[in-house]
């Protein structure tokens, strides 16, 4: 929609895909294109001005995905939509919803197990090969592969012994008492509990690190334990 307000004195005159009220142009577009429109003062032309209306918006470009360089081997993670990144093909950041979603492909993988469990929805399990594999993720529209869309990506798996510390992913800031005295509302476990992750880290190559999804379970015991100091 393009509004216009103009003085009283302007003569504006517009065609039928205009609506005019109250000094207001209105423009509702029903499709890609340009509009002119001419601008009179005094029953003389004195200027005009194009409405440009571009093309819908869709995701075009996977630009990263979210995910840990490395698992550590007997684990495995969930990969779906929202770990990637998309823009559209004006360059902004776009989502993934609605019919569009993400297609994982690989050729020859060795030290994943991938399985499609749902719409968008993969597993990645380690194999009892350590290594690495290269992966491509693609955006889909309604199962409809967007093959320009393709991100490749790495993931490594590795042995226990390859895993030198660990590391809280990320520590948030946290907030205490809780709402409306209820400890276990809704509100309460949004606003005041979070969620604490550990990374594994490898061996450092020059200034870098790897960060790797950790096995926490190892026969039904735990196998990370925190200490309270």
């Amino acid at each position: 929609t393009v509004t216009i307000v103009a003085p009283y004195a302007v003569d504006l005159q517009l065609g039928t895909d205009f609506d005019i009220t109250a000094g207001e142009i209105t423009v509702i577009p029903t499709g890609a294109g340009t509009v002119t429109v001419y601008y009179y003062f005094g029953g003389t032309l004195v200027g005009s001005f194009d409405v440009v209306v571009n093309p819908v918006a869709v995701p075009t470009t996977i630009t990263a995905i979210t995910i840990p360089d490395a698992l550590q081997a007997g684990t495995y993670i969930e990969v779906d939509e929202a770990d990637v990144t998309v823009v559209d093909q004006y360059g902004r950041a776009d989502k993934l919803e609605g019919t569009w979603s993400i297609e994982i492909t690989s050729e020859g993988a060795e030290s994943f197990d991938v399985f499609d469990i749902s719409y968008g929805v993969y597993i990645f399990a380690t194999t009892d090969e350590i290594g690495s594999d290269v992966f491509n993720v693609y955006i889909s529209d309604d199962g409809s592969r967007v093959d320009d869309s393709v991100l490749a990506f790495t993931l490594e798996n590795v042995s226990a012994t390859a895993i030198v510390t660990i590391e809280i992913a990320d520590v948030p800031t946290m907030y205490s008492g809780t709402a409306k005295g209820d400890l276990m509302s809704p509100a309460s476990i949004e606003a005041y509990d979070e969620e604490l992750a550990f990374v594994g880290k490898t061996a450092a190559t020059g200034s870098a690190t790897e960060t790797v999804a950790l096995k926490a379970w190892r026969d039904g015991e735990a196998i990370l334990a925190v200490t309270k100091m």
